[in-house]
């Protein structure tokens, strides 16, 4: 009897593994407030407000595992949440919300973020055939309520 209770307790922990929950994180440094989703292909999104900045300039930054941009090079993503297309330039890695045009489409990607009720959106870069999905567990944490958005320091 204890030989099968010791080879089930051994099955069961060689079986296969449960898939992870990616959560939205948030961190604090510099004067700088971020919050971060990756997913299992180290692709990674974050959102920035550098509101303890003079200038609080607020924006994003992605990674893509696997690949590398030039210096400078342009990459247009976009972005659906909830079957909406948010669309942006990035230079190399990063997009800087500069400007009013430019922080608007930032404040409305972030809110349209907060406020979905999916649990993923994507992230796709046409150009190179690209689609990936990311998380959206814990993301109202992360980013805020739409009357309270991490971005709203930048403004």
């Amino acid at each position: 009897m204890l030989k099968l209770l010791v080879t089930s307790a051994f099955v069961l922990s060689a079986s296969a593994a449960q898939p992870v929950d990616y959560r939205w994180t948030t961190g604090f440094g510099q004067g700088t407030l971020e919050a971060k989703i990756t997913n299992r292909s180290k692709d990674e999104l974050i959102v920035y407000c550098a509101s303890g900045q003079d200038d609080h300039p607020a924006g994003m930054f992605f990674t893509i595992g696997g690949w590398t941009y030039r210096p400078r090079e342009k990459v247009y993503v976009q972005f659906v949440v909830d079957e909406k297309n948010h669309s942006f330039e990035f230079a190399e890695t990063q997009y800087e919300a500069s400007g009013r045009a430019f922080f608007g489409n930032l404040y409305n990607f972030v809110a349209a973020l907060a406020s979905s009720r999916s649990s993923s959106f994507l992230f796709e870069i046409p150009a190179e055939n690209i689609s990936r999905s990311l998380s959206l567990l814990n993301v109202g944490d992360a980013l805020g309520k739409p009357s309270d958005l991490i971005v709203d320091g930048c403004k």
